[in-house]
């Protein structure tokens, strides 16, 4: 693999890795913000 292709690859990799923590980050705070009013949702999930 080349460096530039490999440079490019791991920056995109960054890219979607925050990208997918901070998808799920929101989507654990809805979770959570729902299992206050039922209390069974998240173990659903």
């Amino acid at each position: 693999m080349l460096p530039e292709t490999w440079h490019l690859a791991l920056k995109v990799c960054s890219k979607i890795l925050k990208f997918v923590k901070l998808s799920a980050q929101s989507l654990f705070l809805s979770i959570y913000t729902d299992s206050q009013t039922d209390q069974g949702d998240v173990w659903r999930y």
